[in-house]
């Protein structure tokens, strides 16, 4: 397999700056969405969730796009994987605003932010190289909790939705939810069931059965849930705040869904900041104790007697886990 440099053009810097580009549209059009008066012509059910939905964008996504692609450009791996989730946010909502969202003058704004966030998380998944996976395999997330979490929250979607298509099917009646929006359908049902559920319970399955990929997929998932659940609480207290009525059961499991993601997600920051903050301990083979276990660690069990290689016959995976060594004393200095 090539291996790509840090700086190469266009496997490492082309997502990086479509990214940019999506980062910059998205808080032009949410900031459009909260300040000007009238912009969505829709119900007045779906102009409060487009607003929510705004001040999700606006106050948590730009932010944390911001962060990680700064972090990027410090050579953060962690940072490379989480902007992947943020990334998939703003592509899955900017997707709704684009299909259901009444045409106005924003709309090819959110057109252009859907296909800028989805190329750029499509071409930041295609550059992921083994040391950026090898190097997010060694954060301190729970691998049972956060992969058994995100398999149940995608089943229990999975049947959630398909027991509201059901029954919308047999009855010929539409769910209010959809009705007050003057919908023919509820694009989340599309969005979630092909692309979103099917992508998290992968991510948990490979944690699970602790594939190499299972770690930086399962971050992004968890990223891309934190946001998204956000966006779901902050439509029920803008609901709220109007005098809507609301029902307790899909608060309290999109509060738990949230807050179990966010704990998650955080517990894995913390540990890869102490990580970074602790000097790594080289062997007699130039290698730190985390390069002799998992993924990449498995190729250098021939250096477990303690002799050293010469230089001119160090194989591929011998300068590979130098490599990550250095990383892991300089490189990626936690998110």
């Amino acid at each position: 397999m090539q291996t790509y440099t840090h700086d190469t053009f266009p496997v490492r810097r082309v997502p990086v700056l479509l990214a940019v580009g999506a980062l910059v549209l998205a808080t032009l059009a949410s900031v459009s969405g909260l300040v000007v008066a009238d912009l969505y012509r829709d119900t007045a059910e779906y102009v409060r969730q487009a607003k929510a939905a705004d001040l999700v964008t606006l106050f948590l996504a730009v932010p944390a796009l911001s962060v990680g692609l700064w972090k990027i450009r410090t050579g953060s791996d962690i940072a490379r994987v989480l902007t992947i989730g943020t990334l998939a946010y703003l592509a899955y909502s900017y997707a709704i605003y684009a299909f259901s969202v009444v045409i106005n003058p924003m709309t090819p704004v959110h057109i252009a932010i859907l296909g800028l966030a989805t190329w750029a998380a499509l071409l930041m998944v295609a550059s992921l190289q083994d040391e950026t996976l090898a190097t997010v395999e060694g954060v301190s997330l729970p691998r049972r909790t956060s992969g058994g979490f995100l398999v149940i929250v995608a089943l229990l979607f999975m049947v959630f939705w398909s027991a509201q298509i059901a029954g919308v099917i047999t009855s010929g009646t539409l769910l209010a939810s959809i009705s007050d929006l003057d919908l023919p359908t509820n694009p989340v049902y599309a969005l979630d069931l092909a692309f979103a559920l099917p992508l998290m319970a992968i991510a948990g399955m490979w944690l699970l059965r602790r594939d190499r990929r299972g770690a930086a997929a399962a971050l992004a998932a968890l990223g891309f849930t934190v946001l998204m659940g956000a966006s779901v609480l902050t439509i029920f207290v803008v609901d709220a705040a109007a005098g809507v009525a609301m029902e307790l059961p899909p608060m309290v499991i999109f509060g738990a869904v949230t807050g179990i993601a966010a704990g998650l997600l955080a517990t894995a920051l913390r540990g890869s900041r102490a990580a970074a903050g602790r000097p790594a301990l080289l062997g007699a083979s130039g290698q730190s104790p985390r390069a002799g276990g998992r993924g990449l660690r498995g190729r250098s069990r021939g250096l477990s007697d303690g002799s050293v290689p010469e230089e001119p016959g160090r194989s591929g995976a011998d300068v590979r886990a130098g490599a990550l060594t250095a990383r892991g004393e300089g490189g990626d200095r936690g998110y």
